[in-house]
């Protein structure tokens, strides 16, 4: 009996998600004025070959429990090192990032999309309730992203999350649904801002291997910020998906698409993202 509450209580919650976002969204077929705000999304496609050190795409996904994050972002072709620096923000001074105090973790970096390299860092032993910055870069003491801040949150007592249903950048036209969706995200974390993390349940993009529709996915500002758990839609299911995503206890042998799974372990509660 208490499964069925709590299906019934998860169904409705998806309910009232899809009706509240949705109507935060823009349809493709509406007409659109555009604020000098919005044009000032602009949506920077890696179709063409990087020239010079850049940092795009960049995406934090749930690791394989509440103390990990999988890190994964887009960079010019073979990077001398793959690097996530990581520290409490009471260590900052001004704008400086804390080097002497922050922790180092290193990943791998591997071929994507012609002229960039895929990156992907697991950070552990994160802690609950604390603020932390970060930073990414590539082993040469001059290439470093911007700082971002990220919180965690205790899940003792239960936990908050945010679902979104379909972004599906280039389903219409792309920067109309690039501002939509920015909107989507910065409105819902504006509103929800104790969310432990984010979840977009398919079809991140319209055409699983165009990159500019994945450059309008990344746009929103917040998914520096919080990470989240995507699902593998029927739109996203090219290699391009695993470029992007750094997917926590993947399992091939369970998976059949190209793009893989994901699942994740929160307290007591194993999530599998189908």
């Amino acid at each position: 009996m208490r499964t069925k509450k709590l299906s019934a209580l998860f169904l409705t919650l998806i309910i009232l998600f899809s009706s509240f976002f949705s109507g935060l969204n823009v349809s493709a077929n509406e007409e659109i004025e555009f604020s000098q705000e919005d044009e000032e999304i602009v949506v920077q496609s890696t179709e063409s070959e990087a020239s010079e050190y850049t940092i795009s795409g960049i995406a934090i996904t749930p690791g394989r429990n509440e103390s990990e994050l999988n890190f994964a972002w887009y960079s010019p072709k073979d990077p001398e090192a793959t690097v996530v620096q990581f520290a409490t923000k009471t260590e900052m001074t001004g704008d400086e990032f804390p080097v002497e105090a922050a922790s180092t973790y290193t990943g791998t970096a591997t071929d994507a999309v012609a002229g960039f390299s895929s990156n992907k860092v697991t950070v552990t032993d994160l802690v609950p309730n604390e603020q932390y910055v970060y930073r990414l870069g590539d082993g040469n003491e001059e290439n470093w992203s911007p700082v971002y801040d990220f919180q965690t949150h205790s899940t003792e007592g239960g936990f908050d999350f945010l679902m979104f249903g379909d972004p599906q950048i280039g389903a219409g036209n792309v920067t109309a649904d690039t501002i939509g969706w920015n909107k989507t995200v910065t409105t819902a974390v504006r509103e929800f801002p104790n969310a432990n993390f984010l979840v977009s349940v398919g079809d991140q993009v319209e055409v699983a291997t165009n990159e500019r529709h994945y450059d309008g996915y990344f746009t929103p500002e917040p998914l520096k910020n919080y990470a989240v758990a995507t699902v593998q839609g029927n739109h996203d299911n090219s290699i391009n998906y695993q470029y992007h995503f750094n997917t926590p206890n993947h399992k091939p042998e369970y998976i059949s698409t190209v793009a893989g799974g994901i699942t994740t372990i929160l307290t007591e509660i194993h999530y599998l993202w189908l």
